[in-house]
């Protein structure tokens, strides 16, 4: 695949094709465990837990908290208003909205990415 032109998402869609996704739109539970590879297009209000070594595209709205461990990585195109503690990296990418406090090893954070955090306990 040739990524010159292409959009960002299907750059990053490019870049993970060794992994498979699933697109999910709702959690069933209040306190969702990935245990695969989830790009989540809905809303959830509660925990969010990505375990290792799994990958989390978000581009729906979070009210609530997301855990990343580590080895694992989350990439934000959506809202979350919470909490992001991460032991690993977050992608905060162009129109994403974080709101609340983060906590995290390494961050990266895209021109036209919308923050009002905390980083203080």
């Amino acid at each position: 695949m040739k990524t010159q032109g292409s959009t960002l998402l299907e750059k990053i869609k490019f870049f993970f094709c060794r992994y498979s996704f699933k697109e999910i739109e709702t959690f069933s539970e209040a306190a969702v465990e990935l245990t695969e590879n989830v790009i989540f297009k809905g809303k959830h209000v509660g925990v969010i837990k990505v375990h290792t070594p799994y990958r989390f595209i978000h581009k729906g709205t979070i009210d609530g908290t997301l855990i990343v461990s580590e080895k694992s990585k989350a990439i934000i195109f959506g809202k979350i208003k919470g909490a992001i503690i991460s032991s690993s990296v977050i992608c905060l990418r162009k129109g994403c909205e974080v709101e609340g406090e983060l906590i995290t090893k390494k961050i990266s954070i895209a021109p036209g990415a919308k923050i009002n955090i905390n980083t203080e306990k």
